[in-house]
């Protein structure tokens, strides 16, 4: 049986048959040497998506689309999620990098936009299991050296204030 998966963007083809034994993805509990080919690969996956979305944003001219970013956020989760006694921790800070251009185009939004970015990484969080440390907060930033129509998103994990995670309501 041949299955084909498609997300967003990434295609990736995954082939399982009964003659085939299927491959367990990497876990956090690899050895250092597993860690560095994993990190080699993003370090390369990202350059390779830099790339390619550089290309595009050239020849659409569309400008940065806030669902652009927001997808962005949620693969830095997917990339950056470590396995933690309760479940898996996800990235909790974030800062969104724009060039100045893109981020004049945001201003009249700018607290709405943040807003809206964390409400997306706690939904991707809680359909995918994830667990955070500390509140989220999402910070839009201005930076000179980046160029139109290209952003950043970084995230880290950042523990709440006295060590408390931060607070949710189960119903």
């Amino acid at each position: 049986r041949t299955e084909i998966v498609t997300a967003g963007r990434e295609r990736s083809h995954v082939i399982s048959s009964p003659l085939v034994p299927r491959r367990a993805t990497p876990s956090v509990q690899m050895t250092p040497v597993g860690w560095i080919t994993t990190m080699g690969l993003q370090r390369f996956e990202q350059r390779l998506e830099r790339m390619v979305e550089g290309a595009f944003s050239k020849a659409l001219r569309g400008g940065i689309q806030p669902v652009e970013i927001a997808r962005r956020l949620t693969r830095e989760m997917d990339l950056l999620r470590r396995v933690g006694v309760r479940g898996l921790i996800a990235p909790n800070v974030f800062v969104v990098t724009l060039s100045p251009s893109d981020a004049d185009r945001f201003q009249s939004f700018a607290d709405v936009l943040a807003r809206e970015l964390g409400d997306a990484a706690r939904e991707h969080a809680r359909s995918e299991g994830y667990v955070f440390v500390g509140p989220v907060e999402v910070e839009i930033r201005s930076d000179p050296s980046t160029r139109a129509g290209r952003y950043r998103v970084t995230a880290e994990v950042r523990e709440g204030l006295d060590g408390l995670a931060a607070a949710s309501l189960i119903l």
